[in-house]
């Protein structure tokens, strides 16, 4: 199932996004815009997403998020884990690790909303 996918303010479809070294690929293609900062907004349920560059939220459930600078938000689940350097990390149930080196994690209960540190 494709999901839709912003990239800065730009909407795309596909399973898998990196970001990666100045380069975002979706699906195997190289959709790269002209900007240094890159935010990835998911609406829906994805596999995996990995941005060294930006903001990551995920509107839905994702396996496993990766992030070297920028915040994580996933309003789902996740199913592997959550890695990032520096941002906070804000997601539903997590079956796996989480893990930040500069920041905060914090769980939001899918139920009633409220936020556990």
């Amino acid at each position: 199932v494709l999901m839709s996918i912003e990239i800065n303010g730009v909407k795309y479809s596909g399973q898998n996004i990196t970001v990666r070294n100045n380069k975002i690929v979706i699906d195997g293609v190289d959709q790269t815009p002209d900007s240094k900062e890159i935010t990835v907004i998911v609406e829906g349920d994805i596999d995996s997403i990995q941005n060294d560059k930006g903001k990551i939220e995920v509107k839905g459930y994702v396996r496993f998020v990766d992030s070297v600078n920028g915040d994580v938000h996933v309003h789902g689940g996740v199913d592997a884990g959550v890695k990032t350097i520096n941002g906070n990390v804000t997601c539903g149930f997590v079956n796996g690790p989480v893990s930040t080196v500069n920041g905060n994690i914090k769980h939001v209960n899918p139920q009633d909303g409220k936020k556990y540190e």
